[in-house]
């Protein structure tokens, strides 16, 4: 998480970013759109990892992750590591679904 926070402060280019009470509508989506262009080596495998459980029911359930989780998506095409990780916990998924 603090690796997280790290990185959006670097993204919103503050040294302390401000603690809001509310988010308002306007910086959701610029907040999505920075994540989202950030690289995919900004994430380390740790952080994906966080995430491989729902992303795996996602894909199992037939959405399409690259809209719900597209730097999971993003890591996963460049970190074979990770990608051999998730189709294990796939198989896995499917196997217990059975």
């Amino acid at each position: 998480m603090n690796r997280l926070m790290r990185f959006v402060r670097q993204l919103f280019g503050r040294a302390t970013p401000p603690a809001p009470t509310t988010i308002s509508g306007e910086v959701v989506p610029r907040l999505m759109k920075l994540l989202a262009d950030a690289p995919c080596e900004a994430f380390a495998c740790e952080d994906i990892n966080q995430w491989a459980d729902l992303y795996a029911e996602a894909l199992l359930r037939g959405e399409d992750v690259s809209d719900l989780m597209p730097l999971v998506q993003k890591h996963l095409e460049i970190c074979p590591p990770c990608a051999e990780e998730l189709e294990a916990l796939l198989a896995m998924m499917q196997l217990e679904s059975q």
